[in-house]
This record gives C-alpha cells, sequence and structure tokens, in this order.
C-alpha cells in the first residue's frame, strides 16, 4: 500500500518501510507467524523486520539496504504463511 525509503547510519545505508494490507492479512489468526521473504541482486539487506499494524489490520516491512558500491538494485519483498504467499511481490528498483 505504500513504500518509504531514505538515507540512514553513517554507512550511507538506506531503510525501507513497506506497508501491506490485504483480506488475506487481515484474515490471519492472532497467533499465526507470518514470515518476510526479502532479497537484492546485489549489496546487502540488514535488519529484516516484520510487524502487525494495528491501525490499518496490515503489517509493516522495514529493512536496511547496504548498496555496498551498486549504482542499481533490485529489490523484492513479500510476505508468506509457510509456502503459500499472503501478498504480491513488491519490486523497486534502486538507485542513488
Amino acid at each position: 500500500m505504500d513504500t518509504r525509503n531514505g538515507a540512514f547510519g553513517k554507512e550511507k545505508n538506506r531503510i525501507f518501510v513497506l506497508e501491506a494490507e490485504g483480506d488475506k492479512l487481515k484474515q490471519l489468526p492472532a497467533d499465526a507467524k507470518p514470515q518476510l521473504e526479502v532479497s537484492a541482486d546485489h549489496g546487502k539487506l540488514v535488519n529484516q523486520v516484520l510487524t502487525p499494524n494495528s491501525e490499518t489490520g496490515g503489517w509493516r516491512i522495514s529493512f536496511e539496504l547496504s548498496p555496498e558500491g551498486a549504482q542499481v538494485v533490485e529489490l523484492h519483498a513479500r510476505i508468506k504463511l509457510g509456502d503459500a504467499p499472503l501478498t504480491e511481490t513488491w519490486i523497486y528498483r534502486w538507485t542513488p
């Protein structure tokens, strides 16, 4: 539903915060433990966090990208429960 990013830390990482919503997420049982799947074709991902967002009934994804000199990084993210995807795959091409 929403994507935000900006510079973060002394290492010049980028922080990404995504808001995910949808029927599958809202219908999860309270004890469900969905998993975050995030990938980058270059650089390194750190501090990956998935938390429920009680304001929207959805979930918030956050992670940092350390580009490690890459001029283009393609990012992918989605939320899963077991092998079943709960969200569409978010795709973002980051450039400095």
